[in-house]
């Protein structure tokens, strides 16, 4: 009744880790451009007020998107000093081509990879340089998607070392095209465990 859903997980063993999702449902009477922001919070006995939060914010559009994105990264949770290896896929769902599809991928700071060895496509370019690190914007150009094909996008990431567990690792992903009225952006939150 609140917007507000809690879960009381009770004890968490040291290195333990759970996940917990919840699918919700936008009101039809929504209006174009309206943003939708979600917003978790982790308390637990002993710790801050708010021991972490994290936030997502997605975009109401008018029809279907003609493009649709995906984005997971595995494993989740990772380990500081791990690596992280993220799956980005990009649909055309429309009957339709839809022209000058670009990706982009903002690396969080908590990352960095090669663009041109550890991505697959390369990351054609962007403000990386040889390594994509901290805020830097890798571009990936899939220029024109014939109508119902798929393109995939495989990062393998390096994480950083000495990272308190519990770091949320937010990784922005945004996605536009020239049939798109507006852009298509996504946040993928990995939490760090020991």
């Amino acid at each position: 009744g609140n917007g507000e859903v809690s879960w009381d997980i009770g004890n968490l063993a040291v290195g333990a880790s759970l996940r917990r999702s919840i699918d919700v449902t936008a009101d039809s009477g929504l209006p174009a451009g309206e943003a939708l922001a979600a917003a978790v919070e982790l308390t637990h006995d002993g710790g801050q007020a708010v021991d972490n939060r994290a936030q997502a914010v997605v975009t109401v559009t008018a029809l279907a998107a003609p493009i649709s994105l995906t984005v997971f990264a595995t494993p989740d949770p990772v380990l500081s000093s791990g690596a992280l290896t993220y799956t980005i896929t990009v649909t055309n769902n429309s009957a339709l081509q839809t022209d000058a599809v670009t990706v982009l991928f903002r690396v969080p700071g908590e990352l960095s990879f090669r663009y041109n060895l550890d991505a697959e496509p390369d990351a054609l370019y962007g403000n990386c340089g040889n390594i994509c690190s901290a805020t830097a914007e890798a571009l990936f150009e899939l220029d024109t998607m014939a109508a119902n094909t798929t393109q995939v996008i495989t990062i393998n990431a390096a994480v950083a070392t000495g990272l308190d567990i519990g770091t949320l690792i937010v990784t922005p992903v945004r996605v536009t095209a020239t049939q798109l009225k507006d852009t298509i952006d996504l946040q993928h939150v990995t939490a760090v465990r020991n």
